[in-house]
């Protein structure tokens, strides 16, 4: 997980890597993740030319090819570095870190509690989508929470992709890394 960073001026470009940060020996809790992050952020503005304030996130690159925009918030350090320990101690593989990146991307950084993150993520996530697959989608919510069932030799005339993604479009809906996650509104 890199975070990538630039001075005011535009003229300058770093990256910080956030997994090694947060797995330094000094890296014990969110508050020493954030004073180490305070520390590279210096580092990198004195190595620009630039005072601390001008340094301005771009986004974090997840290792698979996507970006999380990290832009457009003044906390964006603190919530940085929260979000990089709360994935190396809360996460156990990669597809439970899609969720949480999907979730924060489909609902904006800034509009994003990260002192919440885990309980939000975990209270509100239905279930991944599998390779968009609204006719299995359709299938699963109508065996789960439909109360009649279309008999077995009616099935073939009902249209369950149809069904899957009228169903699917009662949940938010955020992709990340090639996969669609629904969360209850």
């Amino acid at each position: 997980m890199i975070l990538h960073v630039e001075a005011a001026t535009g003229d300058y470009d770093g990256e910080i890597d956030l997994e090694a940060l947060v797995n330094g020996d000094n890296v014990t809790n969110e508050a020493s993740a954030h004073m180490a992050l305070v520390i590279k952020v210096a580092q990198f503005a004195l190595g620009a030319g630039v005072s601390f304030d001008d340094v301005e996130p771009k986004h974090i690159d997840d290792g698979s090819g996507e970006d999380l925009d990290v832009s457009g918030n003044d906390d964006w350090i603190l919530e940085v570095a929260q979000l990089a320990y709360f994935l190396k101690v809360s996460i156990d593989r990669r597809d439970d870190e899609d969720k949480y990146y999907a979730y924060i991307n489909g609902n904006g950084w800034k509009w994003t509690d990260f002192d919440a993150l885990k309980g939000e993520v975990e209270d509100n996530f239905h279930q991944e989508l599998e390779n968009d697959d609204y006719e299995e989608f359709g299938k699963e919510y109508m065996s789960e929470y439909e109360s009649e069932s279309i008999p077995d030799h009616l099935e073939k005339y009902f249209d369950f992709e149809e069904y899957g993604r009228d169903e699917a479009g009662e949940y938010n809906s955020y992709e990340w890394n090639g996969k669609t996650f629904l969360f209850n509104n």
